[in-house]
Parts: structure tokens; sequence; C-alpha cells
């Protein structure tokens, strides 16, 4: 009997020591590394400067521009109006003209613009996505100036805004690209130029086949083209549609 219980005694030493192993090991949580600033940081005090010369060197610029734009369409509608009724748009054609210079005079000159900050994370892990898909690395962000056409469906019509677009390097260039899908399994960087135009080039095909696929996006001559700019088939990579800004009236 006595045997039999120091034979037990070592099993049972095993048998706790091999439950023990089985428990799954936590991880101690990763200490992050703080990361330091950038060195494009600007102080606020550069900051303020800069918004100052903006203000001095270019707001009265578009101010005065578009103003006169503004005040061009008032004489233009007080034209119409005098043409529909001369007699009744002679009478009141002063205080017509007076009232739209007044309400077509002052131009809102954009200062800035913004995306929410969850916006901007999911555009860079989406064209991040993009690039790997297509199997080529982003090199540089570039924000471009833009202008809204003179169209009262957009919200600011001719408003300055920007545009993000990615860029790759090629040789020793850089281009704007956008991505071929029309293969989902083969996903393929197109190239622009640094105005957006095509360059009648997609990494990863040959000579000869991006031609014939760039002949193949050109605008059709037939009547009810299916797009208007058929060539830029794909999936875009630029960002738009933020939200404008003009300085605060009450400041």
């Amino acid at each position: 009997m006595k045997n039999r219980g120091n034979a037990v005694a070592p099993l049972m030493l095993l048998l706790l020591i091999g439950l023990g192993s089985c428990q799954p090991k936590t991880e101690e949580p990763k200490e992050e590394k703080p990361v330091p600033p950038p060195g494009q940081i600007i102080t606020i005090a550069n900051a303020k400067g800069y918004y100052d010369n903006y203000s001095e060197r270019r707001v009265p610029l578009i101010q005065r521009y578009e103003d006169s734009i503004n005040r061009g369409a008032g004489k233009e509608r007080d034209q119409e109006q005098y043409e529909k009724d001369p007699k009744k748009g002679a009478d009141k054609g002063a205080l017509k003209s007076m009232q739209r210079s007044e309400a077509y005079e002052k131009f809102d000159v954009a200062r800035y613009v913004y995306y929410d900050y969850k916006t901007i994370k999911d555009y860079i892990t989406f064209i991040e996505q993009q690039a790997t898909a297509a199997k080529v690395d982003i090199s540089t962000l570039r924000f471009y100036f833009s202008n809204y056409p003179d169209n009262e469906k957009f919200v600011h019509p001719r408003q300055n805004s920007i545009m993000i677009s990615p860029a790759l390097k090629k040789g020793d260039r850089e281009f704007l690209f956008y991505i071929d899908d029309a293969d989902p399994n083969d996903l393929r960087p197109v190239l622009l130029k640094d105005d957006f135009s095509p360059t009648n080039t997609t990494i990863g095909k040959s000579k000869s086949e991006s031609t014939k696929a760039y002949a193949s996006f050109l605008p059709s001559l037939a009547p009810n083209p299916v797009s208007p700019n058929p060539y830029f088939n794909g999936q875009s990579l630029t960002l738009n549609r933020a939200n404008g800004v003009p300085p605060p009236k009450n400041d």
C-alpha cells in the first residue's frame, strides 16, 4: 500500500504541472513609444503670421474679382427686367440696381477647409489598401488648390477648396495615379500627369496593352456616350468635398 501511495504522488505532481503549462499565457501590454513632433511642425506665432499674410495679400484680390462678377450678374438681371418691361424697369431700375449691388457685393472668401478626423483616417487606410493591392508604394501625398464652378448645384460656387491625391514614383519622376479595377483580381495603377490628365501608361501592362486599354477609354464620337469621361474609368484616389469656411464675421 505504501508503494502505491508513493507512486501516486509524483503522478499527481506531473498532472498539475501539465495543467499549469496548458493555461493561456497573458501577454503584457506593450508600451507605445512616444512619437516626436515632425520637423515640419511650425510655431503658433508662425501660423498666425502666415494666416495674416494670406489675409493681406490674397483675400483682397479674390474679394475684388469675385465681387465684380456678382455686381455684373446684378446688372445683367436689371437689363433683363428692363427688356421685359421697359417702363417698369426704368422706374425701379435704380432701386433694384442698388439692392442687387448690396446683395451681390460681398463674396465669402474661404479661409480654410476641413474634414472630420475619421474621414481622414479612413482615407489614408483606403489609399494604402488600394496601393498595396496594386503592388505600388505611395511616395507623397499632394494637396492641390482647386476652385468650384459657378454652378448653383454647389453649396459654395466659385469658392476655393483643396484636393488630396497620392503620388507614386516611377523612375526619376512622380505621378498622380488612379486604379484600373476592371479585373478585381489584378488591380493596376494608371499614371496621371500633374494636372490630372492621362499619360497613356498603366503600370504592369505592356506598351501595346496600355495603348489598347487607353484607346478603349477614349470618349466616343457616337451620340449619347455612356460616360462623359470614360478614359478615367476606374477607382479614383482623390479626396475633395471638404467643408469650406469663411472667416467668422463676429471676430
